[in-house]
């Protein structure tokens, strides 16, 4: 634990120095914010889907492996790897490694409307360590940031596609949320705030009613006959304490900006609220499904960084002076540190600890 709360810290270190670093200082500082945690990851040898995976290389190679998607070119570019003799560290070093160059190219990318550092230490705190698990999801959530991120930033529709379907022929998870494109203004513009409180509502109700819609989803096993297990069965679970995480980390601030402050809805970060409320939504499948189909949920929440950085930004302690929001910066950051304690050293998510290299 200690060692991962190190990484934790050098690379937030290494997102502040970048931030106040100029010329070829802060490029060399760039390459270190992505090589560091990359090469962790990368040189890692723990994980439950990375055992699994390690384990079934050979089947992979052979095209015999149950559990991979073989549609997927990132289980191709692993069985090409395979078939020229390097050993499965390779592929997951060269994922990892794009995994966080794409992740923090992203949160460089709006720099200008966020706190870079908190951002940094947010998403190292949520999603670097889901990475040492799912490393194929991870990788399609990184190229699906990056196209939202281009739609949003520049209006760079094609980019959006090009990254979109590539997301989508990495993990086909990624494919129905290519439908945002379809709502941008609705997701963007604040005239439509009625609509997206609709969209919630019929999200909830959504939610509710699975349990007893369970046949007439069947269909889906068709579309993603390789994830049919996830549409099998469906019951309340009941809610638990997990509930908290995106109540406090998306919700709560989403709503806090929606009577309080509507500055959000005339950038380009317009769409950060929807992605949160809407993909906490999502994230509530967990109490109604016993398979992972939960995980869908980081397509939105993969954003909460961005957001946690644009409101470290507008609400951080000036001076002496508290600002009005400030209170909404110490529950985001306590949060996170709890449940990056809790996830890891509690939950024992991912089985990640103790961290194992993977010559060990």
């Amino acid at each position: 634990m200690l060692f991962y709360s190190l990484v934790v810290s050098i690379t937030t270190l290494l997102g502040w120095l970048y931030c106040h670093s100029t010329g070829i200082c802060k490029k060399i500082l760039f390459v270190l914010l992505i090589g560091i945690p990359g090469s962790v990851a990368g040189l890692r040898g723990v994980g439950t889907d990375y055992v699994a995976y390690k384990q079934a290389y050979g089947l992979i190679i052979n095209g015999n492996y149950f559990y991979a998607d073989y549609n997927s070119i990132l289980i191709q570019f692993i069985s090409k790897i395979g078939q020229m003799g390097f050993p499965f560290q390779v592929s997951v070093f060269v994922v990892s490694i794009f995994t966080i160059a794409i992740s923090f190219y992203v949160i460089k990318m709006f720099k200008d409307e966020i706190n870079f550092t908190f951002a940094i230490f947010s998403y190292m705190l949520q999603f670097y360590f889901l990475s040492f698990n799912l490393f194929r999801q991870m990788f399609a959530i990184a190229l699906f940031m990056l196209a939202v991120s281009y739609k949003a930033k520049f209006d760079d529709n094609k980019k959006f596609w090009i990254f979109g379907i590539l997301a989508g022929l990495v993990h086909s998870s990624a494919i129905p949320f290519l439908l945002i494109y379809f709502f941008w203004k609705t997701i963007n513009e604040y005239k439509f705030n009625k609509v997206r409180i609709l969209i919630y509502a019929i999200g909830i109700c959504t939610l509710i009613l699975i349990p007893y819609l369970t046949n007439q989803i069947l269909f889906l096993r068709d579309l993603f006959p390789h994830y049919e297990n996830y549409f099998r069965k469906f019951s309340y679970l009941g809610i638990g304490f997990g509930i908290m995480r995106y109540l406090l980390l998306a919700v709560i601030p989403t709503f806090y900006e929606r009577f309080n402050d509507k500055k959000i809805y005339n950038s380009v970060i317009s769409f950060l609220p929807f992605f949160s409320v809407f993909g906490m939504i999502i994230s509530c499948v967990s109490y109604i499904s016993e398979t992972y189909l939960y995980r869908i949920s980081y397509y939105l929440l993969i954003f909460l960084p961005l957001y946690h950085g644009y409101l470290f930004k507008r609400y951080r302690l000036k001076g002496f002076k508290a600002p009005k929001g400030i209170f909404l910066i110490f529950i985001i950051t306590i949060t996170l540190m709890f449940l990056f304690v809790y996830d890891i050293l509690i939950l024992k998510t991912g089985e990640i600890l103790p961290y194992k290299f993977c010559w060990e």
